[in-house]
């Protein structure tokens, strides 16, 4: 009786212990798999929930610039000399309720702009932009989706109603910046 419960024993054991080699072959594999990449492209989707009645605090605008900036940091970290850029994409997506195609002053930060656009979503949420006339000129691409396919459009024919999308790309690297050097492509495409 008691030889049997040994052999049950070790038989238990014996498949734990293979398990476990197993679990821990393949996850050094995976780790040498992801190393083996010459670039990598992580991917983070971050979904905020902000009902209309509330409003972000300085904590929440901190909280947030904070864990940007540890995530730049560790992205960094130990490849300075390999991460030569990282960026962060927003896209919005909503009818245009208002737009202007002329020079203006922002008063908050005295940005000089040259295109004032402001969206509405479906909840009612609004974002605006501002576009300096470099960021039309260098960075900004108008597209229009006709027929499933994207096609040039010309930013003058944007009008009030128009639904569309507004995608951003921001340099990480640059974290104290103005509107312009951070940002480094918009793309708006009419659809």
């Amino acid at each position: 009786m008691l030889n049997k419960i040994l052999k049950v024993l070790f038989v238990t054991l014996l498949i734990i212990l293979v398990v476990e080699v197993v679990y821990l072959f393949f996850l050094q594999k995976q780790k040498i798999i992801k190393n083996d990449f010459k670039s990598s492209s992580i991917t983070i989707l971050i979904t905020p929930t902000i009902s209309s009645s509330q409003t972000p605090t300085s904590a929440d605008q901190s909280f947030s610039e904070d864990s940007l900036q540890s995530l730049v940091n560790w992205l960094r970290k130990g490849k300075k000399d390999l991460v030569v850029a990282s960026s962060l994409t927003q896209t919005y997506q909503g009818k245009i309720v208002e737009i202007k195609i002329e020079e203006g002053i922002n008063p908050l930060n005295k940005f000089a702009y040259a295109m004032s656009l402001k969206i509405e979503g479906k909840g009612g949420n609004k974002k605006g932009f501002l576009f300096s006339k470099d960021t039309l000129t260098n960075k900004m691409n108008v597209l229009a989706l006709v027929e499933e396919r994207k096609q040039s459009f010309k930013i003058e024919d944007l009008s009030v109603g128009d639904e569309v999308t507004v995608k951003e790309d921001q340099n990480l690297f640059i974290m104290n910046c103005s509107k312009d050097e951070c940002y480094q492509k918009f793309e708006i495409t009419k659809l």
